[in-house]
């Protein structure tokens, strides 16, 4: 079981941490506050090198884009990992 769990970097932490935790641990916050971020990095962090989840987790949140080389399929965007990311779109 958990009891502290320390997030640097990921989605939209800086850093943060969450201490005392217990059998049972609710989770409150408004939309868009990082609740499900907290939930990856904890399933990211039990899957050790299992990068299903990780994948997972960025395909349910449409983190990805369709390649256009054939049979390469869908690729995703890790910059969306990583906290002060930016995402520059090309226009042609």
């Amino acid at each position: 079981m958990l009891e502290t769990v320390k997030i640097e970097g990921f989605r939209c932490f800086r850093t943060f941490e969450l201490k005392k935790l217990g059998r049972l641990n609710l989770l409150v916050g408004t939309n868009n506050s990082g609740k499900t971020s907290i939930l990856e990095a904890i399933q990211i962090l039990c899957s050790r090198t299992n990068l299903e989840p990780l994948a997972q987790a960025m395909s349910d949140r449409g983190e990805y884009f369709i390649s256009e080389e054939q049979g390469r399929g869908r690729e995703f965007d890790i910059r969306h990992l990583f906290n002060g990311h930016e995402i520059n779109c090309k226009k042609d």
